[in-house]
């Protein structure tokens, strides 16, 4: 089901794209552990730029429920929320700016804080290749495997 094609295109992306939109199909996806957050290698666009494009609120709330990020910038430069403005869809944009905004913490106040940036907020994406790779959604950093591993210890041993 995660399976990716010679562009990095999955499942997934084919229930939300355009021409071969499914809502029903793309739900069934997720419900049976479609990954939600990946990156097609040809344009850069994840299933989410594409129900954006669409302006299906119910499919869109579904992805980002299961990490897909709605700021994921694309070849074109453009993230979901601008494909859905682009288009007239401004419910669907306010619900991908709310989805955007939830995984960021507010600065802390503390004095004995060293910084005001957000804790990290890792999400689980595949690569062009099919392979697990971690992106940091605040920082957008990513990391693979053991990199990942090394970073999630460092930060909680201290």
């Amino acid at each position: 089901m995660n399976t990716i094609n010679a562009v990095g295109a999955c499942c997934l992306h084919f229930a939300c794209f355009t021409d071969t939109f499914s809502p029903d199909a793309a739900m069934a996806l997720l419900r049976h552990g479609a990954v939600a957050e990946v990156v097609a290698r040809e344009f850069g666009c994840t299933p989410l730029h594409w129900a954006a494009f669409r302006g299906h609120v119910e499919l869109c709330t579904s992805l980002c429920s299961e990490n897909a990020r709605p700021t994921t910038v694309d070849k074109n430069g453009c993230d979901p929320i601008h494909y859905a403005q682009q288009n007239g869809h401004t419910g669907c944009a306010a619900l991908l700016t709310s989805f955007s905004k939830q995984n960021v913490a507010e600065p802390s106040t503390s004095a004995d804080s060293a910084s005001n940036t957000p804790p990290p907020t890792w999400v689980r994406c595949l690569d062009h290749n099919g392979s697990p790779f971690y992106n940091n959604s605040n920082t957008g950093e990513s990391l693979w495997g053991d990199e990942y591993r090394e970073k999630i210890s460092e930060d909680t041993s201290g």
